[in-house]
């Protein structure tokens, strides 16, 4: 499979109508089980990328359209499946765990598992078993929950429904390391068995050197390097120089 994303043109204006930042990228396509990793700095436009790729702002011009080679469709006619630097955005932190997973399976989930044994609780406990901590908190609510744990009912839960696409915003900045290297394992084995492509917004280097199949660099709203795994220049100092570049020249 690839996912083809068309090119995108945002453009966001002052108080006098004048340009106050603008993103343009080109069209990208991404074949199934790549992990693509979105880096720059602080205001170089990984955010804006990122909600016009989930259908969360409308764009300036042509609308951000996606397709798989059979289906096509508007970002913001599909839902899709995204994970947030603030993990309890992707959470109902007053229900339980089982109830957060039953919101994630579908409509009138969350009545059966109420009354009794059903399908929906065999898919709970089928979810879980990759995080047995969580399958032992069952009942419990999600606020009482560990940070990691937290991240980790996340990602399963928004990964449940295996979308095509999934995106991961700087979803790592605040995990332990054990649950860093977790969750890392879980995006790069979702991108494969479902399959899909997940991109990352992150300003962790390493991570992205490590983990990602292509990194993708902006500057002021603009792609400055599109780098493939066996580039050359794939390489921690290139990407970090690519980086820090920016901020001297700004």
């Amino acid at each position: 499979m690839e996912l083809r994303i068309s090119s995108i043109t945002k453009v966001y204006e002052n108080s006098r109508g004048g340009q106050r930042f603008a993103l343009t990228t080109p069209e990208i396509t991404l074949t199934s089980g790549t992990i693509l990793c979105v880096m720059g700095r602080n205001g170089s436009g990984k955010s804006v990328f990122m909600r016009m790729i989930a259908g969360e702002e409308e764009a300036s011009g042509t609308p951000v359209r996606l397709s798989d080679g059979t289906n096509s469709w508007s970002a913001h006619a599909r839902p899709c499946s995204i994970i947030r630097q603030n993990v309890e955005q992707s959470l109902a932190t007053d229900l339980t765990v089982e109830q957060n997973l039953f919101l994630r399976l579908g409509p009138g989930s969350m009545l059966g598992g109420l009354e009794g044994p059903t399908s929906r609780n065999i898919e709970i406990e089928a979810l879980l078993k990759q995080h047995p901590a969580l399958l032992g908190k069952l009942r419990q609510q999600c606020r009482g929950l560990s940070g990691g744990q937290k991240q980790a009912l996340a990602f399963i839960g928004v990964t449940c429904n295996r979308t095509t696409l999934l995106i991961l915003d700087e979803f790592l900045s605040s995990a332990d390391f054990e649950t860093s290297a977790w969750l890392m394992s879980q995006a790069i084995q979702y991108a494969k068995r479902t399959p899909a492509c997940v991109v990352i917004v992150t300003h962790d280097v390493g991570l992205a050197i490590a983990n990602a199949t292509r990194i993708i660099i902006l500057r002021n709203g603009s792609v400055i390097e599109d780098l493939s795994r066996g580039d050359t220049r794939w390489n921690a100092g290139f990407v970090r120089d690519a980086i820090t570049a920016e901020q001297s020249s700004n």
